[in-house]
């Protein structure tokens, strides 16, 4: 999904585990390839979705976003393994 003046974006969620962790994460493409939004748990309603609502997993303060170059923002969304 496109936004603004970049050539790309985030995919869908998907949900799994991490060692035993469950995670919700979405992966980049496009300029946004090797860029990972992760939050812990699976209980992410997907009507609430990119919709900016308090409970959108896509929401800045609702994940953390790693920048594929060893950096990124950790909110404290993701406390698993490898953090």
């Amino acid at each position: 999904m496109s936004s603004g003046n970049h050539s790309g974006g985030f995919n869908d969620t998907e949900k799994g585990t991490i060692d035993g962790h469950e995670v919700t994460f979405a992966t980049g493409w496009g300029d946004k390839e090797g860029q990972t939004l992760i939050a812990d748990g699976t209980d992410w309603d997907e009507k609430d979705m990119r919709t900016n609502s308090e409970n959108d997993f896509y929401k800045h303060e609702n994940h953390n976003h790693y920048n594929g170059k060893g950096g990124g923002k950790d909110r404290g969304k993701y406390t698993g393994p490898g953090r």
